[in-house]
């Protein structure tokens, strides 16, 4: 990647076919419409929880590509973090498959691909991260006839086609966020039958007290009776 942005920067490469945003790029770089957007996930082994915030991985090695927009937003944004910066995805996957850090954090669709390609296990989306990788097509801000033929060519996309585009490219299966309302309901209706069972005893008790006192008045009755007579 770092050799494919100076390529372009030299002229040797004329454009970015799918490239992200950045407050750096943008001051060489003129950028088309966005025409796909994924989220930026969380990547860890099989026996990670749900990270259902960024703040989660505060003081764990993360892993980021050189020079991709992650690696600009993180280290920009979150300058806390321990950063790993690797060459490309399946260097930074393979880091995590091999504990040498916590998570590896990019595209949706990038690491879908990746894990796919190159038969990766032992990995799963644990979570996403604030931020989106808006892909979009750019040149250098020299190229304006270019920039703006390239604008007009996505603009004449039919959206199924963009669908088709974006199925292809998201196939992965995401930890869900845990759903706690079974167990609410669980504990809910638990309560609600130790209470029921509470009020019976109470109730059965109550019972068995007025009984005696029925029985014992009875019983002092019938003795006052003998007497009598």
């Amino acid at each position: 990647w770092k050799k494919m942005m100076a390529s372009v920067q030299n002229g040797d490469l004329d454009l970015f076919s799918a490239v992200s945003s950045t407050r750096q790029r943008r001051q060489w770089l003129d950028f088309t419409d966005s025409y796909l957007s994924f989220p930026m996930v969380i990547v860890t082994r099989q026996d990670v929880p749900y990270i259902g915030n960024i703040d989660d991985l505060a003081g764990k090695t993360i892993c980021v590509v050189n020079g991709y927009a992650s690696h600009d937003l993180l280290s920009g944004n979150h300058p806390e973090l321990p950063l790993l910066p690797t060459r490309d995805i399946h260097e930074g996957l393979m880091a995590v498959v091999k504990a040498e850090a916590f998570a590896f954090v990019g595209s949706l669709a990038a690491v879908s691909h990746i894990m796919a390609r190159e038969g990766i296990t032992g990995l799963k989306v644990s979570g996403e991260t604030p931020y989106k990788f808006n892909i979009a097509m750019a040149v250098p801000k020299s190229e304006t006839l270019l920039h703006n033929l390239l604008q007009k060519g996505l603009a004449a996309i039919p959206r199924h086609e963009r669908n088709a585009i974006h199925s292809k490219w998201s196939r992965i299966i995401r930890q869900p966020k845990p759903d706690h309302s079974l167990a609410w309901k669980i504990i809910i209706g638990a309560l609600v039958f130790l209470c029921i069972i509470l009020y019976w005893n109470l109730h059965l008790s109550y019972m068995a007290r007025e009984l005696k006192t029925a029985k014992e008045a009875a019983e002092t009755a019938n003795k006052a009776k003998s007497e009598f007579l």
